[in-house]
């Protein structure tokens, strides 16, 4: 807009100096004094003036439209650099995700392998093992699965000789779990952490860092596109 009014005003000028110069060359081919100034020299000098003023004004709005431009272009490479950032965190934070659950999958694989029951089983062999006598509603929490499915492994276990249920004489509905010779074979050949790679880094982080972890997964999940909730409370083994 500035540069459309400086070129219409210059051109307007050169032309009124144009013609103003050829008057003061014809007034003194008519034999005007030397000594005396000529009024017609003195609007060319102002004239004159004018222009080299629109030159000057012309090349600072030249100087600001380039700098506008140079601000603009490097706004836009900042924020192209700043998506690149974004970008290869989110692909270093999904790396991160592959090393834990090959992780985790790899330490099911080993217990398999070495002593013949699944990751789940073991982890819960792991708490009777440190916890002789636990109820079947304490396991549950411990292993943070439903109490059903708690008993159903528990079935499991039961049925390959590891653990034993015996019942308080003071409330017969009370079950306690107890490991058998074989299930405390189990446990001397089993590899570590017998309750699982994630269960147990989970358990020796520092409670700041699980407050962060939680609100951090919490806010992935809620931009998840879909959610399977009821995978909350069955075994990673499982899933």
């Amino acid at each position: 807009m500035g540069m459309t009014f400086i070129k219409r005003d210059q051109a307007i000028l050169w032309r009124v100096l144009a013609v103003a110069t050829k008057m003061c060359a014809m007034s003194e081919d008519k034999g005007s004094d030397l000594d005396v100034v000529h009024p017609c020299n003195e609007f060319v000098v102002a004239a004159k003036s004018i222009v080299d003023k629109i030159y000057l004004y012309k090349y600072i709005i030249l100087i600001m439209e380039k700098s506008t431009a140079l601000v603009k272009r490097a706004k836009a490479t900042d924020k192209g650099m700043k998506l690149n950032v974004h970008q290869q965190r989110a692909r270093e934070a999904l790396q991160k995700f592959r090393i834990v659950f090959s992780s985790v999958k790899k330490h099911f694989r080993d217990v398999e392998a070495l002593c013949g029951v699944s990751g789940v089983h073991l982890w819960a062999i792991a708490e009777i093992s440190h916890n002789p006598g636990l109820r079947v509603t304490e396991l549950a929490q411990s292993l943070s699965m439903h109490q059903s499915t708690t008993s159903n492994l528990l079935g499991e276990i039961e049925r390959m000789g590891y653990i034993k249920k015996e019942r308080t004489r003071d409330d017969q509905r009370v079950v306690r779990l107890y490991l058998t010779k074989k299930g405390d074979g189990l446990v001397a050949r089993a590899p570590r952490p017998m309750i699982g790679v994630l269960p147990d880094a989970l358990q020796r982080l520092p409670d700041k860092k699980l407050v962060s972890l939680n609100d951090s997964m919490d806010a992935l999940i809620a931009l998840m596109q879909h959610k399977d909730k009821s995978a909350a409370t069955r075994p990673l083994s499982e899933i």
